[in-house]
């Protein structure tokens, strides 16, 4: 999700200078919250390290991108292996608590085919979650987002794209409050990285400041319910790209059901 640009207060530092340091301004442009304000939140991780943010969508299931089970490098992709892979719900702190173990996760039909808005998947749980006021469901919006709408975006932030675990700004809960821009000026700046049509399955996020916006999956709430899902962001202050949920409800509710 939210993570300011650490690495360019690092590259400017003595390399004995504490990382601790007060100058290491982890909360440009967001605030600090409690988990009883995003109850919904869910540390997803693979070998008990966090791999993305996921969405409780009830207590069964939890909503990703399907980038998140995936990691890449300079040289190769590798899929988490599922055995491997825990939820962790109800917690401020992104490393605390215990895991639930997934037992199946559940692939949008078209995730792998053009264009990109459709990586989608939720994860099945082994057990349900007992729901409190620190874990609990979300709904889904019921209407497609209007460009300039104010949303909120909030996660435990990433520890930056390639995951260097001395850059961890992002342990405890922060939120950033914010507004969606048009798509075609969205894909006016994002070209350079992909073709970004005008889509009601991707909507973009203004970003205020230079941020770090790798945690894929951090939720995008407005009003009180998840519109979108983060697929793709940067360490600049060009727009976050988001998959729009509303086009994709009846896929969620169909497969998020307890089919026992």
């Amino acid at each position: 999700m939210i993570q300011p640009a650490c690495i360019l207060f690092l590259l400017t530092l003595p390399w004995s200078q504490s990382l601790s340091d007060p100058y290491i301004n982890c909360s440009y442009g967001a605030k600090r919250i409690n988990i009883k304000e995003v109850p919904w939140l869910a540390s997803v991780r693979s070998e008990n390290r966090h791999i993305c943010i996921g969405t409780i969508i009830n207590t069964n299931s939890i909503l990703i991108t399907s980038t998140c089970l995936t990691e890449r490098n300079k040289t190769s992709v590798r899929t988490h292996d599922l055995a491997t892979v825990t939820v962790r719900v109800g917690i401020r702190d992104r490393d605390s608590g215990t895991g639930v173990k997934v037992c199946n996760v559940i692939h949008h039909p078209k995730d792998s085919t053009y264009p990109q808005d459709n990586r989608l998947a939720l994860l099945k749980l082994c057990k349900p979650l007992i729901f409190s006021a620190e874990a609990r469901e979300i709904a889904i919006v019921d209407k497609q987002p209007q460009k300039d709408a104010k949303v909120s975006i909030s996660g435990w932030g990433s520890l930056t794209r390639w995951r260097f675990p001395y850059l961890n700004c992002g342990e405890l809960l922060w939120q950033v409050d914010d507004h969606l821009i048009d798509v075609k000026a969205c894909a006016a700046e994002r070209i350079e990285h992909f073709k970004l049509a005008k889509s009601d399955r991707t909507i973009c996020l203004a970003k205020k400041g230079t941020i770090c916006s790798y945690d894929n999956g951090a939720p995008l709430v407005i009003e009180g319910k998840l519109a979108a899902i983060l697929y793709f962001g940067s360490c600049s202050n060009k727009p976050d790209v988001y998959v729009s949920l509303f086009s994709y409800r009846d896929w969620i509710e169909t497969n998020s059901k307890d089919k026992k």
